[in-house]
């Protein structure tokens, strides 16, 4: 698979030693948590870490009403 380099800014300060912190829709958009989360996973793969999710079927519910 090929990597399709991506650049936003982020807010400054957002990432701290063991998590990322802000405030919703002004740091954290629902872009920059996308990112976020495609960039761990990213890296988690690099170094050969798998994971899996349960079957159970949870409701979810995001700004624009829909997941990606």
């Amino acid at each position: 698979a090929r990597t399709i380099p991506v650049i936003m800014a982020l807010a400054p300060g957002i990432f701290r030693e063991y998590d990322v912190r802000g405030v919703a829709g002004r740091d954290l958009t629902e872009e920059a948590a996308y990112l976020v989360g495609r960039g761990y996973a990213a890296f988690i793969r690099e170094q050969g870490v798998t994971s899996g999710a349960g079957g159970a079927l949870r409701p979810t519910r995001t700004p624009t009403g829909s997941c990606r």
